[in-house]
């Protein structure tokens, strides 16, 4: 089983040792905060919205009609399309790409190599031939939202894919076009959520949870790692396994197929005795 369960135990008490280590590397991190500015290398076009103390690195390419909010930082090789709208106080980390009309909120975190508004993944069949499906919605990402590195949010087909305020997404997630996270909900590193799969608020989701399209798991559900998602899940449940199903359940079905483990070497146990006894 994974750790997700333990997700909702309450926050333990922080000795004076560790509140110490943090603000330690608070205090460290705080002094690596670059000067304000924009680095000679970057490409910013003219129609473009600098809000004040913005910092840009080395190489950094911001598209007409895009903003920057205040105190913002992007690093190294950060791409900003056209229309993109980032609030204020937000970092995106080194090779991170918010394709054209990305919306971020406030004190966002995108960490590096993420793709935020990349083509969603839809194709119509005809005559056996694949054909792509436009996909011209956008992102949205919520206020303090944490998008972990290399994760993927596609671009919705004609609306909106959505991660709330405070979700957590972590790292290597692929979010596939129409999706919804909910406020201060959680998706475990390699976790993939199939077109038009909700999440929501306060869900937990471990490290490899497979959602299948047009899904739903409900708020404040606890989904265990690995587990698909092939129904929807309701509000509160803790489930398992794949099938997902609640975890008492999985949990008895995994006793019996662990009890089941040995039984052809007990059959052919009896089988010998069988033999033996035999005149």
């Amino acid at each position: 089983m994974s750790t997700a369960r333990q997700i909702h135990q309450p926050a333990r008490a922080i000795n004076q040792s560790e509140q110490a280590a943090q603000q330690a590397v608070q205090t460290g991190m705080a002094s690596a905060v670059p000067t304000p500015g924009v680095h000679p290398t970057c490409v910013v076009d003219q129609d473009v919205i600098l809000a004040s103390d913005v910092s840009l690195g080395p190489c950094c390419v911001v598209e007409d009609g895009a903003s920057l909010g205040a105190r913002t930082r992007l690093e190294a090789g950060v791409v900003v399309e056209r229309g993109v709208s980032v609030g204020a106080d937000c970092l995106i980390e080194a090779g991170a790409v918010l394709r054209a009309g990305v919306r971020l909120g406030d004190h966002v975190i995108v960490r590096s190599g993420v793709v935020l508004g990349s083509d969603g993944f839809g194709f119509v069949e005809d005559g056996g031939v694949h054909h792509k499906i436009p996909q011209v919605g956008s992102v949205e990402i919520g206020d303090h939202a944490i998008i972990g590195a290399n994760a993927c949010i596609d671009r919705a087909t004609t609306t909106v894919t959505r991660i709330g305020s405070g979700a957590r997404i972590g790292a290597l997630v692929q979010v596939g076009h129409n999706c919804e996270v909910g406020a201060d909900a959680e998706v475990g590193d390699l976790s993939g959520m199939a077109g038009s799969s909700r999440v929501g608020a306060g869900a937990r989701l471990g490290p490899g949870v497979g959602l299948a399209p047009h899904r739903s798991i409900g708020a404040d559900a606890v989904v265990e790692s690995r587990a698909g998602v092939a129904r929807d899940v309701p509000p509160g449940a803790h489930v398992a396994g794949f099938p997902a199903r609640d975890v008492k359940a999985f949990e008895a079905h995994q006793r019996l197929m662990d009890e089941a483990a040995g039984l052809p070497q007990r059959v052919a146990a009896l089988e010998a005795r069988i033999t033996e006894d035999r005149p």
